[in-house]
């Protein structure tokens, strides 16, 4: 399913500094916008090229429309997230984990390195 707009942030506990937003939205002329904050600090781009269908192969391949909503493991610290996704039908979903994390976790991460 088609993502129009996708917000993800983590927490990591034991590290209280440690932690990271990231926002992609699809603009209506079928380009990118993403945004990265760290520590206060933000990196913006717009994406143009082959980059935008990089991007669409990676976020389509993750088939986050079938994640669960909610991802627990019972450790004390460690990192929370949180995703909140709007579909190009309308759609929404928010999903969040605790030291839990889907299956294909490590491909979602990649999205960072656009």
């Amino acid at each position: 399913m088609e993502i129009k707009k996708l917000r993800f942030e983590n927490h990591v506990w034991e590290c209280m500094n440690q932690g990271a937003t990231i926002y992609i939205c699809k603009n209506e002329d079928c380009s990118y916008y993403v945004s990265y904050k760290k520590n206060g600090k933000k990196l913006e781009c717009q994406l143009t090229g082959d980059k935008i269908q990089k991007l669409e192969n990676k976020l389509n391949n993750l088939n986050i429309h079938t994640w669960d909503n909610e991802y627990h493991e019972p450790v004390m610290d460690g990192e929370s997230w949180e995703i909140d996704v709007v579909f190009v039908n309308g759609e929404e979903k928010n999903i969040q984990g605790f030291n839990g994390y889907p299956k294909n976790w490590k491909e979602f991460l990649y999205l960072y390195y656009c």
